[in-house]
């Protein structure tokens, strides 16, 4: 086991434990919009990211990266892609729907499994094929909820799953990488915030340091899991990256469950009896893996 490779599994379990934590930050701006969160999230990171930069001394890597349009096209795509997941997550957590995400990032290894062997050529198992067919076949039985499928937890798990197979494949790191991908946002996310905001929100701002704090906090909460996240991603094969998600989900189900007491059904037990049954599999399926010597380039 390499020393690049023990880094990056500590970066990737660190990641995964604060991103589990999320849903308690976002309960503290309840009452405030969805959008006009994300569009903090976007200001606030851009401003925390060029602190870091600026203390680094790593802007001359900027300039270079932004004279790169192919670079510049990969990095937009991202950041439309850490958009959509921003705002799919800060909705369902506003919308008591924690359980919905949990249940997104319990499958998304699923996906980064599927990408991770068609894309990278990454080697799978038996037991991950079981784990597939039996994840899907839970997924298959919310069917029978015509009114209540878990759309939000399919869309978070594939639009998070295809961030991280763009980010993977750029040749740049983590802290540039995220300090570009905010600065595209930048300039839509401040029209939005001049020109839709609501009034109240800004009364709410200007006359609660509350309001102000929590949502300038949204600059390091969201952009230090997401550099640990670049980081890790570019050191360790992907599908253990999918391994080490468990952390998060576990989280969140127990915060919806005991904590916010979020009701959920018998056929929400059956899906998530199937996913963890899925789980179960990956996890024996990857520790006999590992009983062997891996490529740990994951070429």
């Amino acid at each position: 086991m390499t020393q690049q490779f023990k880094h990056g599994l500590l970066l990737a379990v660190f990641t995964y434990a604060v991103w589990g934590l999320f849903p308690l930050y976002f309960k503290l701006l309840a009452g405030m919009p969805a959008d006009e969160i994300v569009v903090h999230r976007i200001i606030w990171s851009a401003f925390f990211t060029v602190v870091l930069l600026l203390a680094v001394q790593r802007l001359k890597g900027v300039r270079h990266s932004l004279c790169d349009i192919r670079l510049l096209g990969r990095l937009a795509l991202s950041a439309m892609l850490l958009l959509a997941n921003w705002l799919i997550f800060i909705y369902a957590t506003l919308a008591d729907d924690v359980l919905q995400l949990s249940l997104g990032y319990y499958i998304n290894p699923l996906f980064n499994m599927l990408f991770g062997f068609i894309l990278f050529k990454e080697r799978t198992h038996r037991m991950g094929i079981i784990a597939i067919g039996l994840v899907f076949t839970g997924l298959a039985i919310q069917f029978a909820q015509v009114d209540k499928f878990p759309i939000l937890a399919v869309l978070v798990a594939l639009v998070f799953s295809l961030y991280g197979v763009v980010r993977k494949g750029l040749k740049v790191d983590a802290l540039t990488g995220l300090f570009i991908e905010t600065l595209i946002l930048l300039i839509p996310g401040l029209i939005y915030l001049f020109c839709f905001t609501s009034q109240q929100s800004i009364t709410a701002i200007e006359h609660s340091y509350y309001w102000l704090i929590v949502l300038v906090l949204a600059g390091p909460i969201t952009s230090i899991p997401l550099i640990t996240f670049s980081a890790a991603v570019t050191r360790i094969p992907y599908y253990l990256m999918g391994f080490c998600q468990y952390i998060t989900p576990t989280m969140m189900f127990a915060f919806a469950i005991f904590l916010y007491h979020e009701t959920w059904n018998r056929l929400d037990i059956v899906t998530f009896m199937f996913v963890w049954a899925g789980i179960i599999c990956m996890v024996i399926g990857t520790w006999q893996a590992n009983k062997k010597p891996i490529n740990l380039a994951g070429k």
